[in-house]
């Protein structure tokens, strides 16, 4: 992950709760307010996992939307419930 590999010493973790049509243009506003830069990491918990390539739509947003979904962590159900047998 790439905010792993380029992230400085500390860094802000959002948690957002909402639909799961609405996170792509939460990540594309954290874009174009520059929070997409590796100090911010943000946590999406949804109940199922995403579709492969959730941030396209067709639309002129998409190269965006697919920079800004680097930054983000998707958690769902199923995850952790693997976790949660792990530790």
């Amino acid at each position: 992950m790439l905010w792993l590999r380029c992230s400085p010493c500390f860094f802000v973790v959002v948690i957002y709760f909402c639909e799961n049509d609405s996170i792509r243009d939460f990540m594309i506003r954290a874009y174009h307010l520059g929070m997409c830069n590796g100090e911010y990491v943000f946590v999406f918990p949804w109940l199922n996992p995403l579709p492969d390539q959730e941030w396209k739509r067709g639309d002129e947003h998409d190269e965006v939307a697919k920079e800004a979904y680097k930054y983000m962590v998707h958690v769902s159900y199923n995850v952790w419930r693997r976790f949660s047998a792990i530790t």
